[in-house]
């Protein structure tokens, strides 16, 4: 009657709390008649600034709506919490996973290892069981992804497989939460930033040949990760890399000492150096870029300068094995010829970036990587257990 009187109202959102819900959107299925509605939702954080994009969708003309679910695997403006080398289910792991929560992140990459070997009974005790009870994940549902490191195939990877479905169950978590493969990519709601998870440890199962290894990937995931690259790039997004293994080391020689590499490439691993090539060719293409390369495997921060045409490559596999300082993990192998060299220290000119001594080991710590969609950047923070609560590096993406 020309919007003078109105059916009774029916409520879309179920999350029960006083969250922002806008910028609904509606579409009518042409064929079964059902309704789609989506909308912008601050679900999940207090403050009621960051949204993420839901739905629900009727079969019964509006009268009642499905559970609603995220559309976007990532929320606009996320933090990311990135770890290394973490699951040993010590004391200093458990601490430091509590200063990751104070950070609120909506996303925790691990970036592979759960030590020693990653057995069913290690994956659940040193690394489910402690995110769980730590975060409070039944509460608290923070997703949580993990990559295959060398540990995690030890055992055949037969745990690490089985911990996977695992991870961000069903009702806490929604089923595109989960984590399908060992090599994946989490997008950013808006379009801007894509996370590409490398598949390093498959080829890095051996304990007894560890240090002697150059790992690879598949030809199958290469050319999964090229056209995920080219395909995101064409929108105008951008995209970090994560594996656990290392492109190349200034304090490891990859490979061994007796490894055969190409003139220049001796700091590096030639296998995933030819990979990376690939993927930086699918983003100028596309006119992306990619952004930067985490890894873990070497139990260090180390926070490079571009070499071999990576502008930001970073080691973060200072999560909780420690690295004593008799060890000199800072030491460069002297073999090499052009090492790559780490940025200078804000806090000390003229000194390298390194990390602080606690009880003659360098600190653990972690990276929060908070993007920001609407100009296409990042802010990443890096921190060490000498002071979590206030960075020890901050860089621009």
């Amino acid at each position: 009657d020309g919007g003078a009187t109105w059916s009774t109202p029916v409520l879309v959102n179920d999350d029960g709390t006083n969250a922002s819900h806008f910028m609904p959107g509606f579409a009518v299925d042409q064929t079964t008649g059902a309704v789609g509605a989506t909308w912008y939702d601050t679900r999940g954080d207090p403050t009621r600034v960051t949204a993420r994009y839901y739905g629900s969708v009727s079969v019964d003309g509006g009268d009642t709506w499905s559970p609603n679910f995220p559309i976007a695997n990532g929320p606009s403006n996320a933090t990311v919490a990135l770890i290394g080398d973490w699951g040993t289910g010590t004391a200093d792991a458990i601490t430091l996973l509590e200063a990751v929560g104070a950070h609120r992140p909506d996303v925790i990459l691990h970036l592979g290892d759960i030590y020693y070997s990653g057995t069913p009974d290690e994956t659940h005790k040193f690394f489910l069981k402690v995110l769980n009870s730590t975060l409070g994940r039944d509460e608290n549902p923070i997703a949580v992804y993990t990559l295959t490191g060398n540990h995690d195939m030890y055992s055949g990877g037969v745990g690490y497989y089985q911990l996977l479905p695992e991870l961000n169950p069903p009702p806490v978590f929604q089923p595109e939460q989960a984590q399908p493969a060992s090599y994946f990519s989490l997008r950013s709601l808006d379009g801007a930033w894509q996370f590409l998870a490398l598949d390093t440890g498959l080829h890095d199962h051996d304990p007894f040949s560890v240090n002697d290894d150059i790992t690879y990937l598949e030809e199958s995931e290469e050319a999964w990760h090229i056209d995920k690259i080219a395909q995101w790039s064409a929108r105008g997004g951008r995209t970090i890399l994560l594996s656990h293994h290392q492109l190349f080391s200034a304090f490891e020689l990859i490979g061994g000492k007796d490894a055969q590499k190409p003139a220049g490439q001796e700091a590096a691993n030639p296998k995933l150096l030819a990979s990376f090539r690939k993927f930086q060719e699918a983003a100028e293409i596309g006119g992306g870029d990619i952004a930067a390369w985490f890894w873990g495997h070497e139990h260090n921060l180390c926070v490079y300068e571009p070499y071999l045409g990576l502008a930001k490559g970073r080691c973060l596999g200072h999560g909780a094995i420690p690295a004593f300082t008799e060890q000199d993990p800072y030491a460069v192998v002297a073999s090499l010829p052009n090492p790559p060299a780490l940025v200078g220290d804000p806090r000390n000119p003229g000194e390298p970036l390194k990390l602080g001594v606690v009880d003659q080991a360098y600190a653990h710590g972690f990276v929060i990587v908070r993007l920001d969609d609407r100009d296409r950047s990042a802010t990443v923070s890096y921190y060490q257990e000498t002071d979590y609560t206030t960075p020890m590096f901050v860089e621009r993406l």
